[in-house]
C-alpha cells in the first residue's frame, strides 16, 4: 500500500545525525520520509516559518541558544509545526520543561 509521505525537519548541527536519522527512517516499510536537514539555530527557525512540515525534530544543543529556545521563538511566530525535543542526556527538568513549552514529545 502506498501512503503520502511525511515532510521531516531536522534541526541539528551535527550532520551525522541526519545521516543516521534518515537511514533508519529508509528502512520503514509502507513509509516515505522527505527528511530536511537544517544546520543550525537560525536556518531552523526560518525553515519553520517559510515551509511547511508533519513535524520537527530538534536537538537541545545548537550553540549558544537551545532546541528550547527554538520551540518558544517558534510558536511566539505562529509554528503549529509539532517538535520533538532531541537530547541526549537524561534530564527529568528538561522534559517537563520541554512540555510545559509546547513540545509534542521529549
Amino acid at each position: 500500500m502506498s501512503r503520502e509521505s511525511l515532510r521531516l525537519l531536522l534541526i541539528d548541527d551535527d550532520e551525522d545525525d541526519f545521516i543516521n536519522l534518515r537511514g533508519i527512517l529508509s528502512e520503514i516499510p509502507g513509509r516515505k520520509f522527505e527528511m530536511v536537514w537544517k544546520p543550525s539555530y537560525r536556518d531552523g527557525l526560518k525553515a519553520l516559518k517559510e515551509e511547511s512540515f508533519d513535524a520537527c525534530l530538534l536537538d537541545f544543543r545548537l550553540g549558544e541558544l537551545s532546541g528550547l529556545d527554538l520551540l518558544k521563538e517558534a510558536q511566539r511566530a505562529g509554528s503549529t509545526c509539532p517538535m520533538i525535543l532531541l537530547t541526549g542526556y537524561g534530564d527529568f527538568d528538561l522534559d517537563i520543561k520541554a512540555m510545559q513549552s509546547g513540545a509534542a514529545d521529549y
